[in-house]
Order: C-alpha cells, then sequence, then structure tokens
C-alpha cells in the first residue's frame, strides 16, 4: 500500500512542478522604484526616472513622526500633494501577448497631518505608453485606510492580448486636485506572469491522466 501511495504521490509532484513551471512571475525593472533619488534632507519636486506630468509631487524622507513603522522601503517615499497631480514611467519592457502583468504599490496617510483632510479617490494605473489608454487600474480613498501612520498595499493587474503584442507598458499614479491630505507611496513593483493557453492546460491534464494511469498499473503488479 505505501508503494502505490508513494507512486501516485510522485506522479502529483510532476504535475505539481509541470503546472507551475509554466507560470512563475518575473520581476519588470521599475527605475528608482522605492524613490530615493534624489536623496535629499527635505522636499525635492524631481523623482529621478519618473515624469511628473502635473501638478506638484515630488520625494523626501520620512520618519516615525509621519509613518508609525518608517516607509516600506528605504528612507524616502514619494508624495503627491493636496493640489493634485500625476507621475508616469515607461518602463523598458514591453507588453506580451499572454502575459499578466500586476502593478504594486504601498501607500499611507500621514500621522502628523489634521485630522479633518482626508484622502481623495487616488488611482494607480497600467497603460500603453503609445496612446495612454488605460488598460487596468485601482482607486483608493480615505475609507481604504483603517487608521493613519501606516502603509497600505494596493495593485491592479491586466491580462495583455494579441493587441497589446510589442506595446510599451506605461506605470500611472494619480491624484486629483480638491484638497485633503498629501498621497504618499513607495515600493512600486511590477511582475509579469505567463498565463498557459487553454490548449497547454489540456495538455497537462492528458499527461497527468497517462502518467496516473501508469503509476497505477505498475502499483498493482
Amino acid at each position: 500500500m505505501k508503494i502505490k501511495q508513494l507512486g501516485i504521490l510522485s506522479v502529483g509532484v510532476a504535475l505539481a512542478t509541470l503546472g507551475t513551471g509554466a507560470a512563475q512571475a518575473a520581476s519588470v525593472t521599475v527605475n528608482n522604484f522605492s524613490f530615493e533619488t534624489p536623496s535629499n534632507p527635505n522636499f525635492s519636486p524631481v523623482i529621478t526616472g519618473w515624469t511628473v506630468s502635473s501638478g506638484n509631487a515630488g520625494v523626501q524622507p520620512f520618519n516615525a513622526t509621519q509613518f508609525t513603522s518608517g516607509v516600506p522601503d528605504g528612507s524616502q517615499a514619494a508624495l503627491i500633494a493636496f493640489n493634485g497631480g500625476s507621475i508616469r514611467q515607461d518602463v523598458a519592457a514591453t507588453y506580451q501577448a499572454g502575459t499578466r502583468y500586476t502593478l504594486n504599490l504601498f501607500a499611507g496617510i500621514r500621522l502628523d497631518e489634521l485630522g479633518n483632510l482626508t484622502l481623495p479617490n487616488s488611482t494607480i494605473s497600467l497603460r500603453r505608453s503609445d496612446n495612454n489608454t488605460v488598460l487596468s487600474s485601482f482607486t483608493f480613498n480615505q475609507s481604504s485606510f483603517s487608521s493613519r501612520g501606516v502603509f497600505l498595499s494596493f495593485n491592479t493587474s491586466y491580462l495583455a492580448g494579441i493587441a497589446d503584442q510589442g506595446a510599451g507598458i506605461r506605470i500611472s499614479i494619480d491624484r486629483p486636485n480638491n484638497g485633503g491630505t498629501q498621497l504618499v507611496f513607495d515600493n512600486v513593483t511590477l511582475n509579469a506572469t505567463p498565463v498557459p493557453e487553454p490548449s497547454s492546460l489540456l495538455g497537462y491534464i492528458t499527461l497527468g491522466g497517462l502518467m496516473l494511469g501508469s503509476a497505477v498499473r505498475k502499483a498493482r503488479k
């Protein structure tokens, strides 16, 4: 009985390896993802590797006065001020059909700002760099946070199709101009995960059936 179980378990492990090996996420390079440059003791309106396309945005160091545990990565984070703005980056990679792209960042609301100031709807999005078309987005606001002084993770994902093949990838972070508190964010990452086609999944199922059948027959001998 133990030999039979071992044979079937081995098949299960082999199938799991086949299924996951074809869909491993790869990190896409995001320049200055944790906003450590330029290094400045105060606010800097320049964000290395990013374009401030509108409004008032920049980088600065933060400490426990603003965020209880500091920033998610390094000592600096980016911010878009109360009068709104947008920043974007066109990464070097391009969209590949059949690949899911997941954009993630950490955002927070400062402890040292007045309690009556709230964060309006703010958005992260994946776009095409050739025409700025929004492919996927996620919107968050004051109600997304249970407390001030902490960072929370937000993400959006997009499965690229044939029409997107070879198009440039644009990351965009936007906050409207309608007052309230600053949007502070850090540690922007982008992952690409190939999604197996249905025909490939059918192939895994067929192969699995053959391997399992073979294991059962050998175990009965």
